[in-house]
């Protein structure tokens, strides 16, 4: 299975990731990162995902607002959004898809994760402390199934 996709439609999938996950100070957007090389790497070798990263890619290239204007690069950012907003209400299934493998690789990529600081360190904190003396008190309740 090919992995990889159009020239134009990476062009697309940057553009759209762009919007979806816009620059701020610190971070540029996340088209501008080159992140759709991971949507590539991790996301179309999933037949699943593939199939609906390249059923949004096609029907944003079909929609009627972009094939009037000539391409999705030629409108402006408000009717861009709208054209978004429009497959993620009426492509359900699809649009999920491709929004969970956008924000997927975004939130695993090393600048984002050392700018929001979600050091491992930070997870290891938050982890309970395991108690032996609840394995004792388990062991001593007699289970409800053997009551029947």
């Amino acid at each position: 299975m090919e992995n990889k996709i159009s020239e134009f439609n990476q062009r697309l999938l940057k553009d759209i990731m762009n919007i979806m996950i816009p620059k701020n100070d610190e971070i540029p957007a996340a088209g501008d990162m080159g992140l759709y090389k991971q949507i590539e790497k991790y996301f179309l070798s999933s037949k699943n995902h593939k199939k609906s990263i390249l059923n949004i890619l096609e029907s944003i290239n079909l929609h009627p607002n972009v094939r009037i204007s000539g391409s999705f690069f030629s409108i402006d950012l408000i009717e861009k959004i709208e054209i978004i907003k429009w497959h993620e209400k009426n492509m359900i299934d699809d649009f999920n898809k491709f929004k969970e493998s956008i924000f997927a690789v975004y939130y695993n990529d090393d600048r984002v994760v050392r700018k929001i600081n979600w050091g491992q360190e930070k997870v290891k904190k938050i982890e309970p402390k395991w108690d032996p003396s609840i394995l004792a008190k388990v062991k001593k309740i007699e289970p409800f199934w053997k009551k029947f």
